[in-house]
C-alpha cells in the first residue's frame, strides 16, 4: 500500500497455504494493510501500519479494527516513543499511544511485545512495535542485524499456531551401513559381556538400549511434501496391531495376549513372504520378531557371531 510521503508504503508478505484476504472496508487507506488471516475460530486480523513523524498514529481507525475482530495484531513503525517499551526520552504520539493503550478494557488487554530493544539505527528508541491481545501475545523475539536502512528487522515468534494446507511429511534416514560396520567393531565386547552376565534379562535390556542409541544417533530427519510407503498400509496396520498387543502382553503378561502375539507372527510372516519387496531391503522394522533370521540373514559383512548375538536379542 502506497504511503503518505517519500518514505512511506506498507507490505505484508504471506505464506500462499496459509489463508488470507483482505479487508475491503480499509482496503484504501495510505500506510495501511489489514489482513484477515486464518479460517472459522482461528481467523484473527493482522494490520501493518506505517506512521509519519509528523502525522498521527490512526488509533480510531484501530478501534473500528477492535470492533470488528478483538483478535486484532498490529504491527509496524508508529514513531511512537514512551517510557514504557523505548529508552528514550518520550514524544507526542507515544504518549498518545499509552494513553490508547490504558483508556478502556479491550485497549488495556493489548500488550507491546518488543520492549526496551532499539528498532532505530539512529538512536536508541523503541518505534517499530508488535501489538497483540495478551492471549495471543509472547515475548519470544529477535532484533536482527539492519540489511541495508535505518531500521532493524524484528522476528517475532508467537505462541499460537496458524493453520495451513502445506504439510510436510516427517522421513527418518538411517545410516544402515554405518550402523553394520559400528557393530561388527563392538560384537566382541557384547559377546564377552553377554557370557559374564549369564544371558540375563538384564543384559539384554542393556544392549536394547545400545541399539537404541546408535539408531538414533546415526538416524537423520528430513522433511518431504510426499512420500510413498515402503510397505502396504494393510502391512502397516498389522505392524502397529501388533505393537499395541505387544505392550499389553509386557504389561499384563496375559496368556491371552501371548496366544494373540503368536497368531499374528504367524500372519506377518505369510504377508511379508507375499510382498514383492525385497525382505532385506526393509530396515530392520520386525527386529523383535522370533522370524528375525529367516528374514533378514546378513550375508556378507556380519560375522555369524553378531547374526547370533542379533537373533538373541
Amino acid at each position: 500500500m502506497k504511503g503518505t510521503n517519500m518514505f512511506g508504503g506498507v507490505l505484508i508478505a504471506v505464506h500462499k497455504a496459509i489463508h488470507s484476504q483482505c479487508v475491503d472496508e480499509f482496503d484504501n487507506l495510505c500506510n495501511l494493510i489489514v489482513l484477515e488471516v486464518g479460517s472459522d475460530f482461528d481467523m484473527f486480523q493482522l494490520v501493518t501500519c506505517y506512521s509519519p513523524p509528523t502525522e498521527p498514529i490512526p488509533l480510531d481507525i484501530f478501534d473500528r479494527l477492535l470492533q470488528c475482530n478483538p483478535n486484532s495484531i498490529f504491527i509496524g513503525d508508529f514513531n511512537a516513543k514512551h517510557n514504557s517499551w523505548s529508552r528514550s526520552a518520550d514524544n507526542q504520539k507515544g504518549r498518545a499511544l499509552f494513553s490508547w493503550l490504558s483508556s478502556s478494557p479491550i485497549h488495556s488487554s493489548l500488550e507491546i511485545i518488543n520492549k526496551y530493544i532499539p528498532t532505530s539505527t539512529r538512536s536508541n528508541a523503541t518505534i517499530d512495535l508488535i501489538i497483540a491481545p495478551s492471549h495471543m501475545s509472547s515475548t519470544s523475539f529477535s532484533v536482527l542485524p539492519s540489511i541495508g536502512n535505518d531500521h532493524h528487522p524484528v522476528l517475532w515468534h508467537p505462541s499460537f499456531k496458524i493453520s495451513s494446507t502445506h504439510h510436510r511429511s516427517l522421513i527418518k534416514y538411517t545410516r544402515w551401513n554405518l550402523l553394520n560396520i559400528f557393530l561388527i567393531f563392538t560384537a566382541t565386547y557384547w559377546q564377552s559381556l553377554a557370557a559374564s552376565m549369564s544371558y540375563s534379562a538384564a543384559f539384554f535390556l542393556l544392549y536394547e538400549r545400545f541399539l537404541s542409541l546408535c539408531t538414533s544417533r546415526l538416524t537423520f530427519i528430513t522433511f518431504r511434501k510426499t512420500i510413498k510407503p515402503s510397505l502396504p498400509q494393510h502391512i502397516i496396520y498389522m505392524i502397529k496391531q501388533k505393537r499395541q498387543y505387544l505392550k499389553l502382553f509386557r504389561q499384563t503378561r496375559h496368556p491371552h495376549f501371548a496366544v494373540v502375539l503368536r497368531d499374528m507372527s504367524k500372519m506377518h510372516l505369510y504377508e511379508i513372504k507375499s510382498h514383492p519387496i525385497k525382505l532385506n531391503e526393509i530396515h530392520l522394522i520386525w527386529m523383535s520378531d522370533k522370524y528375525f533370521k529367516y528374514l533378514f540373514k546378513p550375508t556378507n559383512i556380519l560375522s555369524q557371531q553378531y547374526e547370533q548375538l542379533i537373533y538373541l536379542t
